[in-house]
């Protein structure tokens, strides 16, 4: 069992470890990649200065690595559901949301095939109806799409900090 160190230290939020290398990957850095260490708070305006690396469909995409229409639309619900907030969203809301990706998103292709790829999404458990015309994440890809777009910065981050 190998000894590290590990100092993080952004803002108001500081830490500090010395111990086993396997208690940093098993318990720390599932706790730090909670954290958002892109994000600044100002406490006296209470403002935020949001670093917008993954709060975008496009951006969203690119951490995806984004191979197919599907994974476009798939990209805006996560959108919508984990950086929006937006537990349930329509077909349009969806649709719109995908279009934002503008350099990704092409009206002959994902416009014309919207309804095949959402459907696609349905169909492997991605999206689940909850009622006419409205869509949630399941939560596999729920959980899935967290630890694929948030944590893995985060334990990028760490890993580079205990090296």
């Amino acid at each position: 069992m190998e000894n590290c160190s590990l100092k993080m230290e952004r803002d108001q939020i500081r830490v500090e470890f010395q111990g086993s290398e396997s208690f940093v990957v098993e318990h720390l850095i599932p706790v730090l990649s909670k954290i958002d260490w892109n994000e600044k708070v100002s406490d006296s305006s209470s403002t935020f200065d949001r670093n917008l690396s993954i709060r975008t469909t496009h951006a969203i995409c690119m951490r995806l690595g984004h191979k197919s229409g599907a994974d476009l639309f798939l990209s805006a619900a996560a959108k919508l559901s984990l950086i929006d907030g937006v537990t349930r969203f329509s077909r349009n809301q969806l649709h719109h949301e995908a279009k934002s990706a503008r350099d990704i998103y092409k009206r002959s292709t994902h416009g014309n095939n919207a309804s095949a790829y959402i459907r696609s999404l349905r169909d492997n458990g991605r999206l689940i109806v909850v009622e006419d015309d409205m869509y949630e994440l399941s939560e596999n890809a729920r959980a899935d799409l967290e630890v694929r777009l948030f944590e893995a910065g985060s334990v990028e981050m760490a890993m580079q900090a205990v090296a």
